[in-house]
């Protein structure tokens, strides 16, 4: 009787031991399954879809990565950049014509060789598409000449800052041997009296004054002309709210112009421009671009040995359309270009997907000044 009790009891204990081990295992297939559930949603909705008749609409990886890339672009670029907004001012126009005629005239250069548009030419966005400018006296200039459109948004001028308003800017080039070499005030006054044309546009954009062709009226129509180049871009609408203007691949691209750091100089309204580095924070300069001469930059100005191969960092709107670059355009590649920066002022070997999303995101800041100028042709 003891040895039949005593199986009895066993075969209980097994019985009770069983059942908790088939309790474990089941609590343990639900713990796996609820983790596996909120980390991979996707995973657990297609198995659903092939065991139940039910249509569902999954997600698909493409999909997915586009949204987070927009969600991701959309959080940083509010405080990085500003759009450009189209310009409906057409107040005077002619005092914009005037600007134009002036802009265009190669009267305002001593030896008559060179305009303002010679070498910021607006049928090649604003610049001259070669590594250093021929100046009135026949001579190539020491820098490249960077594109004027988009310039009436800054608070300095030249590679290295030595004009601190448009209106001196264009003082500087007009007076200076080195690029239009006009002697004086009274001497380009003369030249310009010279042409009847120009009596009576200055009167037509200054009607109220007695004596309108004067020097400061030539600097003021010209600086209303040059504020004009402001043409608006497919980014600038994307930043106004147009989410059809930019291409997966340009916001992906975007996203990596961010995320490796470049926006930490290129920023603002024009992507650059405002702001002065160093060129070759992790290296010398000239090793990467072959320059010929070793230019010190803002030092040249400033007299400061923390200024040495200080520049002031370009603007990037309308990239794809200004090279060559760099201060001496001494790299006609973008791509190039791109590499060179990664390395020398981020310190980073940027990979080849890298380097050809953050050009394809270039070419959003395209856009070209014609459609701003067409009002006053």
């Amino acid at each position: 009787m003891k040895t039949k009790d005593k199986n009895k009891v066993d075969e209980k204990l097994i019985r009770s031991i069983g059942q908790l081990t088939s309790a474990i295992i089941v609590l343990i297939f639900l713990l796996v399954g609820t983790v596996f559930y909120f980390l991979n949603q996707d995973s657990i909705e297609i198995w659903l879809a092939s065991v139940n008749p039910t249509p569902r609409k999954i997600e698909r990886p493409v999909q997915q990565r586009e949204a987070k890339t927009e969600r991701l672009v959309a959080e940083k670029v509010q405080h990085l950049f500003k759009a450009i907004t189209a310009s409906s001012d057409s107040s005077n126009p002619a005092l914009i014509q005037l600007g134009k005629m002036l802009y265009l005239d190669k009267n305002l250069s001593k030896k008559g060789n060179t305009s303002c548009n010679s070498c910021h030419n607006l049928n090649f966005f604003g610049a001259d598409q070669v590594p250093r400018s021929t100046k009135d006296n026949g001579q190539i200039g020491t820098r490249n000449t960077p594109s004027i459109l988009y310039t009436s948004t800054r608070e300095s001028y030249f590679w290295d800052g030595r004009a601190a308003n448009l209106a001196q800017a264009i003082e500087i080039h007009l007076f200076s041997q080195g690029e239009l070499g006009i002697p004086s005030q009274r001497y380009l006054i003369h030249k310009i009296k010279n042409q009847p044309e120009y009596q009576l546009q200055f009167k037509s954009a200054f009607p109220e004054q007695n004596q309108a062709l004067t020097f400061e009226n030539m600097k003021l129509a010209l600086v209303t002309f040059l504020e004009k180049l402001t043409p608006q871009s497919r980014f600038d609408q994307w930043l106004l709210g147009n989410e059809e203007a930019l291409t997966a691949r340009e916001l992906e691209g975007l996203s990596v112009f961010i995320e490796v750091g470049c926006s930490s100089c290129h920023n603002g309204i024009e992507l650059g421009g405002n702001q002065f580095q160093k060129f070759g924070v992790y290296g010398d300069y000239w090793e990467y671009t072959k320059s010929e001469k070793v230019d010190r930059g803002l030092l040249e100005v400033s007299q400061l040995a923390s200024d040495k191969y200080v520049f002031r960092v370009p603007s990037l709107r309308n990239a794809w359309e200004t090279a060559p670059y760099f201060h001496d355009g001494t790299v006609e590649n973008l791509d190039e270009a791109i590499r060179i920066m990664g390395k020398l002022q981020l310190n980073k070997i940027l990979e080849d997907d890298q380097v050809q999303a953050i050009e394809i995101f270039l070419g959003s800041l395209t856009a070209a000044p014609d459609s701003i100028l067409k009002s006053i042709q």
